[in-house]
């Protein structure tokens, strides 16, 4: 009687070598997409924070019939209304008149958009702030457009670029600069009006 011996049961080396090389491989394939999902989706959250502040600025100005304003800062310090202004920041600040005294200003809401070193969202405005009067319109005589993208990736196929624009009326979209004027029915084009 012939009995085969068996052995343990499990991987051998070469089959285990080779397992990890179609992992290595598909890991090598998929992580630019996946690193290209992420940055795109950092982009996109911290559009949509801004256009919240834009949004709570003009309910503030409306609610309390006076002015609100939303500005970027370089000041990580939002909780004090009085920073400088500029048109490319680390922060948002939603601010308003104290009811008590017109000249002080009291923080209704702000942001530190990106905190860190490294690799970050970046935003350029083409205004520095943005001032809603007490029905909703704003201070602004054409469009306002915020750009948000990464710091060291251009804007293209890979890497999707979004801006925020603020209307002379107050109307506010978040939008994708790649989509052309043309396309009078993608909901994605930038308004100018």
């Amino acid at each position: 009687m012939n009995q085969r011996v068996r052995h343990g049961s499990g991987f051998s080396m070469v089959e285990l070598v080779v397992g990890l090389a179609i992992v290595g491989a598909l890991l090598a394939v998929g992580a630019p997409a996946v690193g290209a999902y992420l940055t795109n989706a950092k982009i996109l959250a911290t559009a949509q924070s801004f256009l919240s502040g834009v949004q709570q600025a003009r309910a503030e100005s409306i609610r309390r019939n006076t002015t609100a304003e939303i500005f970027l800062t370089d000041s990580v310090v939002i909780s004090n209304p009085a920073v400088a202004q500029t048109a490319t920041g680390k922060s948002w600040i939603v601010r308003a008149p104290d009811p008590n005294n017109a000249a002080v200003f009291i923080v209704v809401n702000g942001k530190t958009m990106s905190e860190g070193g490294g690799n970050k969202i970046t935003v350029n405005g083409s205004v520095a702030s943005v001032t809603f009067n007490g029905l909703g319109g704003t201070n602004l005589v054409a469009p306002a457009t915020f750009a948000f993208g990464f710091d060291d990736k251009a804007c293209g196929p890979d890497i999707r670029c979004i801006n925020v624009v603020v209307t002379p009326g107050g109307r506010s979209q978040i939008c994708d600069p790649a989509v052309p004027m043309s396309a009078l029915t993608d909901s994605r084009r930038c308004i100018t009006t």
